[in-house]
């Protein structure tokens, strides 16, 4: 008698096959304004209350953070890991005009 496994997914190797090559951008339920308060959901900085900036190229958030107060830095988020708050703060966003992208690329030191 063959001493094989009667069940064929114990006897078959699948590999993993993405279904699609580029994963959808996600998209905001609903408008955010600059200076509006969102709280990160996941990572490191989760539950923290940060401060929209603006929306960047690549389709993730700028936030400042507010370092000094809460620990959070100036960093990008998905916008699938924040939550919206109805707080709105008054915030001049000329800074922002000169942080892209590009910005939070690594620099090669050789």
């Amino acid at each position: 008698m063959d001493k094989k496994n009667w069940y064929l997914v114990s006897n078959l190797k699948k590999h993993f096959q993405r279904k699609c090559k580029v994963p959808k951008a996600s998209h905001i339920s609903a408008p955010l304004t600059p200076g509006q308060v969102v709280i990160i959901l996941s990572g490191r900085f989760r539950g923290r209350r940060v401060v929209y900036l603006k929306k960047l190229e690549s389709n993730l958030l700028l936030i400042p953070g507010r370092y000094k107060y809460n620990g959070a830095p100036l960093k990008r988020v998905n916008t699938a890991y924040f939550l919206q708050t109805n707080t709105k703060l008054n915030v001049d966003a000329e800074a922002a005009k000169y942080v892209g992208d590009d910005f939070f690329k690594r620099v090669n030191i050789a």
